[in-house]
């Protein structure tokens, strides 16, 4: 006799198994039609995406933002109201609105069509019925908030805290943001207008590039504690949302799922970079380097804690998030300071060619983000790519005739 409920389940296991394989390739080829600047094109494999997990309602607005950048507004103004009907029947009254406010930016006429759906919105509660919903800025950033990678992935309870953090900031035509030897202190949203990049080049200004509606700037400086290296400022007249790092860290205090969704961002986005741009680095291929930026375990070292002494037996390397590790080693019995450490800096690595001996003492200047790669994942690395191991033989060269 056939076994119904398990012939059901297995079914449903290969569709399923089928359907990641399908949004796997279709990531692939999204990436690739992005890279390109093909956004017609990109926007037919996000709803594709979308028709697959219907749980991934961003999908939606990410295919209308490519309908809108490649001129297709009739197709945009559809993925706009598709995404609000969806976000309002799961009870995602917020985004819904947001999604209406993009559908009615390009398609004014319509405004009777998306009335049923603003209707729901009010009778849950998530719209007042004396107020114009999509003329406010609360919706508007919300929209642009849900959009980007940062937040789009949040729980409707992390997205509101993040949204109630945000301070409002109007910018009239070439007025600077921030300029660039600032230290870094938010986040931007633009919600309206433009915000370009400028930095000094050999003396003279040189625009860098123009941050539309809808984008972010200002998150890296936040992962690697850095000073601003651009100026910004407006172009033309311009509003952007202010998000803190200090509001940032307040609410992954008070939010496990905030502090790990940035780790997570920042591991698979900026760290990826940071570890392309050393030069130990230089030989491993971006597969391999963000298979190890998930791997790598990020923790805090307070300033004056050692991270390990000099004869220690260890083998795991850490990089330098943000803060600065001291470099020290014994000569005739006195410690002498090798190196600093910032942002972007390796350590330990030199235990992989002593036989697991620690060859000098390691401790926080200033509080410091490290991230501890395994000893055993760094040996595999090492094996996989020649390049690491000639790399650190060579730095172990130089800092032996320093002494010599």
């Amino acid at each position: 006799m056939i076994d119904a409920h398990r012939l059901y389940q297995t079914l449903f296991n290969q569709s399923m198994d089928m359907d990641r394989v399908i949004t796997r390739n279709l990531q692939s080829e999204l990436k690739s039609e992005l890279g390109s600047g093909n956004h017609e094109k990109a926007a037919e494999i996000y709803v594709a995406m979308f028709s697959l997990s219907l749980k991934k309602l961003d999908y939606l607005l990410r295919a209308g933002q490519s309908f809108e950048r490649s001129g297709e507004k009739k197709k945009a103004a559809t993925c706009y109201y598709l995404a609000g009907k969806e976000y309002a029947e799961t009870g995602f009254g917020i985004q819904a609105i947001a999604a209406l406010q993009m559908h009615q930016r390009i398609a004014p006429e319509e405004k009777a069509r998306i009335q049923p759906i603003i209707e729901q919105c009010q009778e849950q509660g998530f719209v007042s019925e004396n107020m114009d919903p999509l003329m406010t800025t609360g919706f508007r950033v919300s929209y642009h908030l849900r959009a980007q990678n940062v937040f789009g992935r949040l729980s409707q309870e992390a997205f509101e805290q993040v949204l109630g953090s945000t301070q409002h900031q109007y910018l009239e035509d070439g007025e600077v943001l921030t300029a660039s030897t600032a230290t870094a202190q938010s986040i931007y949203i633009v919600v309206n207008g433009t915000i370009e990049e400028w930095a000094s080049i050999k003396g003279q200004a040189k625009r860098l590039s123009s941050i539309p509606q809808g984008g972010i700037c200002g998150a890296l400086g936040y992962f690697t504690g850095d000073q601003r290296n651009v100026l910004l400022k407006a172009q033309g007249k311009s509003e952007v949302m202010v998000l803190t790092y200090e509001s940032i860290e307040s609410m992954q205090n008070d939010n496990e799922e905030l502090k790990n969704h940035w780790q997570m961002l920042y591991q698979e986005h900026v760290l990826v970079q940071q570890l392309g741009f050393h030069p130990m680095m230089k030989g491993v291929k971006p597969p391999q380097r963000m298979m190890l930026a998930r791997k790598m375990e990020p923790f805090e070292l307070s300033k004056g804690s050692p991270l390990y002494q000099e004869g220690d037996v260890g083998d795991d390397v850490y990089f330098v998030r943000d803060g600065r590790l001291a470099v020290t080693m014994k000569v005739g019995g006195t410690p002498k300071m090798l190196r600093q450490l910032r942002t972007g800096g390796f350590v330990g690595e030199q235990a992989h060619l002593n036989a697991g001996i620690r060859s000098a003492t390691v401790f926080a200047m200033d509080r410091c983000h490290l991230l501890k790669i395994n000893g055993e994942d760094f040996a595999q690395l090492m094996a996989d790519t020649p390049s690491i191991a000639e790399w650190i033989q060579q730095k172990k060269d130089e800092t032996e005739q320093s002494f010599a």
